[in-house]
C-alpha cells in the first residue's frame, strides 16, 4: 500500500515537473518563466520518391487500382487473336483486322426410317418389295414390321407377282439403314399390290435415333390412288425423297468454311458473314513510394532527397532566465524600499510633537531639500527603515506598507522554484495527494482503534 502510495506521487512528480534542456534544439515548447526562447527554426521531412511497377501489362485504363499511374515507355504488343465471329469491342490502341467469310452446314445424318400412320390399308393391300439407294445405288438394310401378319424376310419378292405383306392401318415398318447418310442422298421405293380402287395415305419418319420420337428432322407425308382392274392385282411403284416442306426439327452439323458459294436448300444452310481479329497494346502502370528521412531537417546535403511542406515541425532552443528574474525581484524589491523610505520619512515628522510652530519653516525646508536625495542616502534610509520595529510606527500607513513589503520578500521562494522548472501546480498537486493520503491513514487508525 505505501509503495503504490509512493508510486502515484513519483509518477504525479514527474509529469509536472519537466527538466528542460538548455543551450540544445528541441521541439518541446516551455511556457515556464524561467526559459527564455533564444532561437526557433522550422525543419521539414524529407523523401526520396521510389517507383514501383505493376508485375503485369494492362490495356489503358484497365489497369490494378494499386497502380494508378500509366507508363507510355513500358508497353508490348499483343499477337492477333484467332478469327471469330462478331465485331470486337472498340479497346484503346486495339488493331482489328476482318475478313469475308462463306460458310455451310448440312443437317447431321440419319440411319433410321419409320413407316406409319396408314389410312385406307387393309388385307387387299400388299408391299411385295422395299428398296433403299444411298446416291442412287442400293444399299441392303434391315426391315421390321409390327402388326403385320407376315415377316418381311419371309415374302417378300421382287415386285412381279402378287407375293408379298399384307399391310393394315395399324401397321408400323421400321427400316434401318445400317450407317449413318445425309439426308438428300437417300431415296425409297416401294412397291404396293392392291385390289381395292383407293386414296391411301402414310408417313416417312426420317430419324437419327431408333425411336420415332428420337431426333426426328423430316417428316415427309405421301398420299396416293391405288389402281385395280376387275379385282387383279396392280403393282405400284412409288419413290419418296424429303423436300423442304418435310423439314420439321432440323438438327445441323458443323460449319465448314469454304472460298466460294454453294446453294442453300432444304438440308443445307449457307452464310456470308465478316470475321474478326484484334490485337492489343498493352502498358505497364506504376505507383510512387515516398521513403522518408527518419528526423526533420531544414536542410539536406542530398539533392535528390524532396521536402514535405505538409510535414514541418518547429525547433527551439533555451537558456535559463531564473538569473534575471531573481535580479529583477531584487530591484523591484530596492524599488519598492525606496518608495517607503520617501513617504515615511516626511509623516513621521509632520507627527512629531517636539516642534512647535516656529519651527514650520525649517521644517519644511528640509523636508523640501530631501525629495531629492543621493543613492547613498536611499539605502541609508532604506535599511533604516526596514530595522524599524512594529513598536516605532507610529503613522497610519505603516501596516500595510510592512504587510506589502513582507509579500516582496515571501516570492523569493517561488521565483527559485520556477527558475528550476518546478510549476506551482505541480506543488499544489503533490501537497494535496499528501494531505488525502494523511486523510486516509488517520480515518484508517480511528477504524482500527473503534474496532478494538
Amino acid at each position: 500500500m505505501k509503495k503504490l502510495i509512493l508510486m502515484i506521487i513519483l509518477f504525479l512528480l514527474c509529469n509536472n515537473v519537466k527538466a528542460l534542456e538548455y543551450g540544445v534544439w528541441t521541439d518541446e515548447v516551455s511556457s515556464n518563466d524561467s526559459d527564455r526562447m533564444v532561437e526557433s527554426e522550422v525543419r521539414y521531412k524529407w523523401y526520396k520518391e521510389e517507383i514501383e511497377y505493376s508485375p503485369d501489362y494492362y490495356i489503358e485504363g484497365e489497369n490494378d487500382e494499386s497502380f494508378p499511374y500509366i507508363s507510355y515507355d513500358k508497353f508490348l504488343v499483343t499477337n492477333f487473336t484467332d478469327w471469330y465471329e462478331g465485331y470486337p469491342d472498340v479497346k484503346p490502341h486495339r488493331i482489328i483486322d476482318y475478313k469475308i467469310v462463306h460458310r455451310y452446314r448440312t443437317l447431321r445424318p440419319i440411319r433410321y426410317l419409320f413407316l406409319t400412320d396408314f389410312e385406307n390399308f387393309f388385307e387387299s393391300t400388299k408391299i411385295t418389295e422395299i428398296n433403299v439407294l444411298i446416291d442412287d445405288v442400293k444399299t441392303p438394310v434391315n426391315i421390321t414390321c409390327s402388326d403385320c401378319e407376315t415377316s418381311f424376310d419371309d415374302t417378300l419378292s421382287d415386285g412381279l407377282n402378287d407375293e408379298g405383306v399384307n399391310i393394315l392401318n395399324n401397321s408400323r415398318i421400321v427400316i434401318d439403314l445400317g450407317g449413318y447418310y445425309e439426308i438428300n442422298t437417300i431415296k425409297l421405293e416401294l412397291f404396293f399390290y392392291d385390289v381395292v380402287c383407293d386414296t391411301k395415305k402414310f408417313n416417312v419418319h426420317y430419324n437419327e435415333g431408333n425411336s420415332i420420337d428420337d431426333r426426328n428432322y423430316a417428316i415427309k407425308e405421301i398420299e396416293y390412288k391405288s389402281k385395280s382392274k376387275f379385282n387383279d392385282y396392280i403393282l405400284e411403284k412409288i419413290t419418296i425423297i424429303p423436300d423442304a416442306e418435310s423439314i420439321t426439327n432440323p438438327v445441323f452439323g458443323d460449319w465448314i468454311y469454304i472460298k466460294g458459294m454453294v446453294n442453300a436448300t432444304y438440308y443445307r444452310q449457307m452464310m456470308i458473314l465478316c470475321f474478326y481479329k484484334h490485337s492489343d497494346k498493352l502498358f505497364k502502370y506504376y505507383k510512387i513510394e515516398r521513403n522518408y528521412l527518419e528526423d526533420y531537417y531544414s536542410e539536406v546535403s542530398d539533392s535528390s532527397y524532396i521536402r514535405d511542406d505538409d510535414n514541418s515541425k518547429t525547433f527551439y532552443i533555451y537558456e535559463d532566465a531564473s538569473g534575471d528574474l531573481i535580479d529583477n525581484e531584487e530591484e523591484q524589491e530596492d524599488i519598492n524600499s525606496d518608495d517607503i523610505s520617501n513617504n515615511e520619512v516626511p509623516n513621521k515628522n509632520e507627527n512629531n510633537s517636539k516642534y512647535d510652530n516656529n519651527d514650520t519653516e525649517p521644517n519644511n525646508k528640509r523636508i523640501e531639500e530631501s525629495k531629492q536625495p543621493s543613492a547613498d542616502e536611499r539605502n541609508i534610509a532604506s535599511n533604516n527603515i526596514l530595522k524599524i520595529s512594529e513598536k516605532d510606527l507610529s503613522f497610519n500607513n505603516s501596516d500595510s506598507n510592512k504587510l506589502s513589503s513582507s509579500v516582496i520578500k515571501d516570492e523569493k521562494p517561488l521565483l527559485l522554484l520556477k527558475s528550476k522548472g518546478i510549476s506551482f501546480k505541480a506543488i499544489i498537486v503533490s501537497f494535496s495527494i499528501i494531505v488525502l493520503i494523511s486523510l486516509l491513514f488517520l480515518i484508517r487508525h480511528q477504524i482500527l482503534s473503534h474496532q478494538k
